[in-house]
């Protein structure tokens, strides 16, 4: 998708870059260490692809576990990806 934009003058003549942003496919746990490993892996594909942005998407059972869900992202998975 993005070849061909690439090759548009409206793309040389931008004056800022813009976000690529991208949604994530599937849904994870990442307190669970293979399903945090694999969403480390995931993001550093999208991130080669241009990704800016990533709209992540989480299997939880609860609020609780939602909230352990983002500070397990934040403490060790961004830190790898970012």
């Amino acid at each position: 998708l993005l070849a061909p934009a690439r090759e548009t003058a409206a793309w040389a003549d931008r004056r800022r870059p813009f976000d690529l942003v991208l949604p994530m496919d599937e849904r994870f746990d990442p307190v669970e260490p293979a399903e945090r490993e694999r969403l480390r892996e995931r993001l550093l594909r999208y991130r080669a692809l241009g990704a800016t942005v990533v709209h992540l998407r989480f299997r939880h059972v609860s609020l609780a576990h939602f909230l352990e869900q983002l500070d397990a992202v934040a403490a060790e998975v961004a830190p790898h990806v970012a």
